[in-house]
């Protein structure tokens, strides 16, 4: 019922024919790893406005299947711009990720991202600034109201994507390899990369239905390195 309404207000707000372009993607999650309790279980929202070369995008995570992960446990926000769309076209991307933990903890991120394509590659390099914040009225319930310091800041934090695409990009199916360290919903520190294997078919000419297996790994060139956990996610995207 919530996706109908979604729809609804989308095209209430931007109806198809007007200026720009909407698209939209909904998918589902389901993930195992070293601190969920068992099976979890996540539905993505999310939602882009653009127009010439610029675009705005906004995304929510709602999260089941952990004992104290809070129900809404991502909230996206993304503005983007192509520079020398002529010549070597490249994206630039601004982007704020809150993820609440829980009542007590949460993580703002701030990233920009610069994104080139080829034609079976894509490359994203930039750099995040991940917040740690703890909740003052939690710190307060706790007897720990004296606290001042209720934040850690990282202001250096690799971000990158590298994608292998069977197929040239933008072909009626295709399969891809990626190594990376972020998704639309998380931000990892770049010694903890994760593979994805991809599948991608367009169903008509605007709709496409998209799948992905992730692998993350505990890190890299460490002695911590081991497997984490894994999630596969199934959804669709829509352009109107």
């Amino acid at each position: 019922m919530k996706h109908i309404l979604l729809y609804l207000l989308i095209v209430f707000l931007f109806p198809p024919g007007s200026i720009g372009q909407i698209a939209f993607s909904d998918y589902y999650t389901f993930g195992s790893n070293a601190v969920s309790e068992g099976l979890y279980f996540q539905d993505n929202i999310l939602a882009r406005y653009a127009y010439g070369k610029f675009s705005l995008g906004a995304g929510v995570q709602l999260t089941a299947g952990y004992s104290d992960q809070q129900l809404l446990s991502g909230l996206l926000l993304e503005g983007t711009t192509t520079l020398f769309a002529d010549r070597f076209p490249v994206v630039v991307s601004l982007l704020f990720l809150r993820r609440p933990y829980s009542r007590l903890l949460s993580e703002n991120n701030f990233s920009l991202t610069v994104q080139h394509r080829w034609k079976h590659l894509e490359l994203i390099l930039g750099n995040n600034i991940r917040i740690w914040r703890l909740s003052r009225n939690e710190m307060r319930q706790l007897g720990m109201s004296g606290a001042t310091d209720l934040g850690i800041t990282e202001y250096r934090n690799l971000v990158y994507r590298l994608t292998w695409y069977l197929k040239p990009i933008g072909s009626v199916w295709n399969l891809s390899l990626s190594l990376t360290d972020f998704d639309d919903f998380l931000i990892q520190r770049g010694t903890n990369p994760m593979l994805a294997f991809g599948f991608e078919k367009v169903l008509q000419p605007d709709l496409e239905l998209f799948s992905q297996l992730w692998y993350q790994g505990a890190g890299m060139f460490n002695l911590q390195a081991d497997y984490f956990g894994f999630y596969f996610k199934t959804g669709i995207r829509w352009q109107f």
